[in-house]
């Protein structure tokens, strides 16, 4: 809920107004207006990536281990005893 809140926040603020700002320099071929109209458009769709990855990969991700009883460390005990780093690398 969360994330999405923050989704939509960065795109009404941020992505929206340049958007429609940068339909002009790409219509009239002012490539450096342009140039720049991309790069404002760039950190938040960095963000916008680093929001879906994080959702994605830690949180869902880990919540599906800890239904499914991979998250327990000590689930893996059985098949990796190992007790020091330097017998792990051997």
């Amino acid at each position: 809920m969360v994330v999405s809140m923050f989704g939509l926040i960065v795109t009404e603020q941020y992505v929206s107004p340049a958007i429609v700002n940068s339909y002009g320099a790409f219509n009239e071929l002012r490539y450096l207006q342009a140039f720049e109209r991309l790069l404002k458009l760039s950190v938040p769709t960095l963000w916008g990536w680093l929001v879906v990855f994080y959702t994605l990969f830690h949180l869902l991700l880990n919540i599906t281990a800890e239904f499914t009883g991979f998250g327990d460390r000590e689930f893996y005990l059985v098949r990796f005893p190992c007790y020091s780093p330097a017998i792990a690398l051997l």
